[in-house]
């Protein structure tokens, strides 16, 4: 039985394990050392992905109120990709401007760039990171579409819907890339 600072134990199930820098033992749970313990407290019934999401930010120094905005603009969109067939207003001088698609480029411009704004705020920000968001958002506007085919009462799956939301998560990229190389250049040293 191995103990750590915090009192937390853990059974060793192989002993004596020899690696190429030291020797092991293979336990049966996760120890950390106080310092740790602070940085991962996870309550009982916490999901997983929490524990992932402040391992990640905490590092990087970005609290998750950042996220806030970004959280909201979710949940907003959600109820809007998922609402039932009949309680989408039909208005035909907005068909005949493809309002729906405007709809859907601006939402996935707005997720991208508040999902990505965080970042830039801390200047914790990488193209690369910015990439990953894009695509991750992308993605999801594909999972949306087969969402309101075989979730969502009375909507269809439509190809013009997911090429919207694709052009709306490279206009957030574009925005948070300018937002960026903006705030960059004003922090520059002289």
């Amino acid at each position: 039985m191995i103990i750590d600072e915090s009192g937390n134990s853990a059974k060793v199930t192989i002993k004596d394990v020899y690696q190429s820098n030291d020797v092991i033992h293979i336990i049966d749970s996760v120890l950390l050392s106080k310092s740790w313990s602070g940085v991962l407290q996870v309550n009982k019934g916490e999901p997983l992905f929490a524990a992932l999401f402040i391992l990640v930010l905490r590092p990087m120094k970005i609290k998750p109120v950042y996220f806030i905005p970004a959280v909201i603009w979710f949940i907003i969109a959600n109820i809007l990709f998922l609402m039932p067939g009949p309680d989408v207003p039909e208005v035909s001088f907005l068909d005949e401007i493809y309002f729906d698609k405007w709809v859907h480029a601006g939402l996935f411009c707005g997720l991208v760039f508040l999902a990505f704004y965080p970042f830039i705020k801390t200047m914790r920000y990488s193209k690369k990171l910015l990439i990953k968001i894009s695509i991750a958002f992308i993605l999801y506007g594909v999972l949306i579409e087969f969402l309101q085919k075989y979730v969502a009462f009375e909507r269809d799956f439509d190809i013009t819907d997911i090429i919207a939301d694709s052009i709306g998560c490279w206009l957030g990229y574009i925005a948070s890339n300018w937002l960026q190389r903006k705030l960059s250049k004003k922090n520059k040293p002289l």
